[in-house]
């Protein structure tokens, strides 16, 4: 059963509830600005305070002299903000945030610039550095070892164009005396190759005691050792070979009938010499 009620100066009747009119049910098709016209989020509104237009609906707001008002939240910065608020403090907020946010960028954007460039020139700088090290005939190890100390003095904020800077990060380090000993030389090394000098800090190397074990001590490590291991420690005690000398053994420097091993690759400056078990 179908009941038609006619309203005067209206088109059909109207539901209203106490948050405002939510629907008709005949006459023309109520659009979003008929339900809430006071409460619709307006297309140009801006959060003002980072200027953003990602903002949704977040409640009401009633106030003295008004019913309700919309309050909005800005999913950027997480600010809540009616609409009152918007039109009278917004405008000229949002202004000079845009100027501040573009002037941040142009900021940054110089920063950026100088020091990538300062940094790409260090690099290039220790990149040659090496390459000339490598041509003078050092050994792997010790480019390796100069490389480590530079970019750890990077790392750490020094200029290396700046000798009292990287005095004073040296300073700042709680380094052992071999430690600084090996970064005041590569750096040395580095000012040499730029045509600089400057004065080294002072630091003291104690010589410790190293600890020696007893021979039952490295029999009971070699016993536990695995395979792979076992003969290698035992090369090394035997004979007296560094590390690196044994791992550069060819197969022909071993003689098994004779029991000597040539040791042809030594380290430290040391003399070829061959080794008799």
């Amino acid at each position: 059963m179908m009941v038609e009620v006619q309203s005067k100066g209206t088109e059909g009747f109207l539901i209203a509830s106490e948050k405002g009119i939510i629907g008709k049910l005949q006459g023309e098709p109520q659009t979003q600005t008929d339900q809430c016209p006071s409460k619709e989020l307006q297309p140009n509104t801006q959060c003002p305070d980072c200027g953003s237009y990602n903002i949704n609906r977040n409640g009401f707001r009633r106030i003295k002299d008004q019913a309700e008002t919309q309050v909005f939240k800005c999913k950027e910065c997480g600010l809540r903000f009616s609409e009152k608020y918007y039109r009278c403090k917004g405008q000229h907020r949002t202004a000079n945030y845009a100027l501040c946010k573009e002037a941040k960028k142009l900021d940054a954007a110089t920063e950026n610039t100088t020091v990538a460039g300062d940094e790409k020139n260090i690099k290039g700088k220790l990149l040659e550095f090496h390459v000339k090290m490598k041509l003078r005939g050092y050994k792997d190890a010790t480019i390796r070892l100069n490389q480590s100390a530079l970019n750890t003095l990077v790392n750490k904020g020094a200029d290396l164009t700046d000798s009292e800077s990287v005095k004073k990060v040296i300073s700042m380090q709680s380094w052992s005396g071999n430690r600084i000993r090996n970064v005041r030389n590569a750096y040395t090394s580095f000012l040499l190759y730029l045509g600089l000098t400057w004065e080294p800090p002072r630091f003291t190397v104690t010589r410790k005691i190293p600890f020696i074990p007893t021979e039952q001590e490295i029999d009971d490590l070699i016993a536990a050792a695995p395979h792979p291991l076992a003969p290698f420690l035992q090369l090394l005690k035997e004979t007296a070979m560094r590390r690196g000398e044994a791992m550069q053994i060819p197969w022909k420097d071993v003689d098994l009938e004779r029991k000597i091993i040539m040791c042809n690759c030594p380290e430290k400056g040391s003399n070829a010499q061959s080794l008799m078990n």
